[in-house]
């Protein structure tokens, strides 16, 4: 009976303790994290425009630093760009990566700087509130890129192209081959031999830049 008093104190209670701790964080952080990007999952449904307003306010105010000296985003012009976009945009679905790729693709990321900023950092902020889940493949992947002291461009290249898959998957092979026909490398004599990696980066880079995905 000692024994069973004993290891549920040391050992039951503890863990207990720990499990109930964790849920409790982990719903206070997915909490937070609602309060404030909550009204970005769904702006069709926006009706209230002072409480959207209120939400821009917040979201500024979380993502401001040196004492308000740094922010990366105006609550009012966000305010107003999103009255804007739901207005242009009713019969389009307005969860936040569909949004993103329609400024995207119809090129009106200067028309709508705040909103596209938002939507970034929505869409690219990992949530994880527990300590046992931290198996994360793309944080993996970049800190593995980050830890790794091999600066061969063969080696960044092929990082940049795992990390961002997504986005090297639409390239098109057979116009990357052409082009790498056309430049005929084995004909020009230069100190830096033309890749196939290369050349597939470097087109990688371009579209991304063409879509503003950096």
């Amino acid at each position: 009976m000692i024994r069973k008093c004993i290891l549920k104190l040391i050992f039951f209670n503890q863990v207990l303790d720990t499990g109930i701790q964790s849920i409790i964080e982990r719903f206070d952080k997915l909490s937070e994290h609602n309060s404030l990007f909550s009204f970005l999952y769904n702006i069709s449904i926006i009706e209230d425009e002072n409480e959207l307003l209120k939400h821009c306010k917040d979201l500024q105010l979380s993502l401001t630093s040196n004492n308000g000296l740094n922010t990366d985003i105006n609550a009012l012009e966000l305010h107003q760009e999103l009255i804007s976009f739901k207005r242009c945009s009713r019969n389009e679905k307005s969860d936040p990566r569909k949004v993103s790729e329609y400024i995207c693709k119809r090129k009106m990321v200067e028309l709508f700087p705040n909103l596209v900023k938002a939507l970034k950092i929505l869409l690219t902020l990992p949530i994880i509130a527990a300590s046992a889940e931290r198996s994360f493949s793309k944080m993996k992947i970049m800190k593995n890129y980050l830890r790794s002291q091999i600066c061969q461009l063969c080696l960044v290249g092929l990082a940049t192209l795992s990390i961002e898959k997504d986005v090297s998957n639409k390239l098109g092979m057979e116009e990357i081959v052409a082009d790498f026909a056309a430049l005929k490398a084995r004909k020009i004599k230069i100190i830096k031999k033309v890749k196939m990696l290369d050349l597939l980066l470097y087109r990688f880079l371009n579209f991304c830049k063409e879509n503003s995905l950096f």
